[in-house]
């Protein structure tokens, strides 16, 4: 019966691997078991290799459509006419990077799997090993990114996501895959012996995962940081914070927070005001000695910092380096009315944040400085991640930390994929490092998730947000 319909079934994978993104990690168990079928079953020859990348580039093109709704500035050479070309320029970005991403991907895997020949054991484990080795190189060596990773779709199983504490992202990714291929050999395997072989596999993965996450969970600790964290929320994208009135909700929101409880962190989203930039060289607000906004702002801060001496405020902001006449996308920390340190962006994306030099324009000057990635505060040591960062799993530090502060504007992407792919990988950077962590964005999901990935408190995704809201907790 299925031999009839071999050449359709393999498309019913993408189908699967979206529908596990919105309703939870049983499907993303099932959802290769289609294409692997249809590796086993079918020839090694161009129609097949073809069905492959088609695969590949619808499954590539469900992760990467949402990004069309991006609002910002082109970087690059994009002007006079070509601009009111943008968004069909872009679209065709999107498109082959959907075909080298996506559907280049599933091609070199499917060739991998039909070539080589190994046991029924070695080869769950050694394609499993194999997929999230392609993950990681497609992520660190040309996109920069883990879109597309399929370890983020366990991220509805407790159990399940605490095996990111070993590998990150990646570690979740060889689950996925080496169910689904125990699995496909039930299925397709001709021999009693083998379709036992592989039962037997697939059960011993799922309890062997299953239970780590079970006991992680249940002799997990209780120690609390005796912190108690404020994450602001903004409905306002950064043009929309420079109009008249919104500053006075920002002021309104920090005094009223401030005045209820002992704020011992408060996090701010990226560049919640746009005009306020600092001098690299002398770690000081540019336009301070004049009187007007700047002035009027940085004493607001310094005085909220002064009048609660237990407060770290962390907020993104822009540095600027004149000496290269560059911008570094950031995030500083204030405490006892000074700024204490920073961190800086260290992965821009391409073209919407870093393109080569020769195709710069004015707005476009943004450059990465490859410093440090922890900041120093009071209460400790905390590792920053600026914006599209949060789906960046190859920063993790040795270092002790107490906090991850993820800090950005997903209303540059306003749709509500992009809203919650961010708010999976939040989840997934938690327990990557064990760490609690703070997610204050502009639109999205804010959010306080614990060290296991638990999400303690959060605003509503797809719920149309008016004003600026504040999450608070002791932890």
């Amino acid at each position: 019966m299925l031999k009839k319909y071999i050449d359709i079934l393999p498309f019913f994978t993408p189908i699967l691997l979206y529908l596990s993104f919105w309703f939870g990690s049983l499907i993303a168990l099932i959802s290769l078991v289609p294409w692997l079928y249809f590796l086993i079953k079918s020839p090694s020859n161009k129609r097949s290799y073809l069905i492959d990348t088609l695969v590949g580039t619808i499954f590539g093109l469900t992760v990467l459509l949402p990004l069309l709704s991006f609002q910002g500035q082109p970087l690059f050479f994009v002007e006079g006419i070509l601009l009111d070309y943008f968004k069909l320029i872009f679209a065709s970005i999107i498109i082959l990077t959907a075909i080298m991403g996506g559907g280049l991907f599933f091609f070199i895997f499917g060739w991998f799997f039909r070539k080589i020949k190994l046991s029924f054991l070695l080869k769950t484990f050694i394609f499993s090993l194999v997929w999230v080795v392609m993950e990681y190189v497609r992520a660190n060596l040309f996109f920069g990114l883990s879109w597309g990773h399929l370890g983020f779709l366990l991220h509805s199983s407790p159990q399940m996501i605490q095996l990111a504490s070993i590998w990150g992202v990646y570690a979740l990714g060889f689950v996925v895959l080496s169910v689904n291929i125990s699995l496909t050999g039930v299925l397709a395997s001709d021999k009693k012996k083998n379709r036992v072989q592989y039962s037997v596999l697939f059960l011993i993965i799922l309890i062997l995962v299953y239970g780590y996450g079970a006991l992680t969970l249940q002799n997990k600790s209780d120690e609390e940081l005796g912190l108690t964290v404020a994450v602001l929320s903004s409905p306002y994208n950064t043009v929309g914070i420079t109009e008249s009135g919104i500053f006075n909700k920002i002021e309104y929101e920090l005094r009223d927070i401030l005045s209820k409880k002992q704020i011992s962190v408060v996090v701010l989203p990226e560049n919640i005001f746009p005009f306020f930039i600092i001098d690299r060289k002398t770690f000081q607000p540019i336009g301070l000695d004049q009187q007007g906004g700047i002035y009027n702002l940085y004493s607001l801060l310094t005085d909220f910092s002064k009048t609660h001496p237990q407060l770290s405020i962390i907020f993104g902001v822009h540095f600027l380096d004149e000496a290269q006449d560059k911008y570094l996308n950031s995030l500083v920390v204030m405490e006892n009315g000074e700024l204490k340190d920073s961190y800086q962006k260290i992965n821009l994306l391409p073209i919407t944040e870093s393109v080569p030099d020769r195709f710069e324009k004015e707005h476009a000057r943004l450059m990465v400085s490859g410093e440090k990635k922890l900041m120093n505060t009071q209460h400790g040591l905390v590792r920053g991640l600026i914006c599209s960062e949060v789906a960046v799993f190859s920063n993790n530090s040795s270092e002790e930390t107490i906090l991850n502060i993820i800090s950005g504007n997903d209303l540059v992407v306003p749709t509500r994929q992009v809203f919650y792919y961010h708010h999976i990988m939040s989840k997934v950077q938690a327990v990557s490092n064990r760490n609690y962590t703070l997610r204050s964005v502009k639109g999205g999901v804010s959010s306080i998730i614990s060290p296991y990935g638990e999400v303690l408190k959060h605003t509503e995704l797809g719920r149309k947000k008016e004003n600026i809201t504040t999450l608070i907790l002791e932890i």
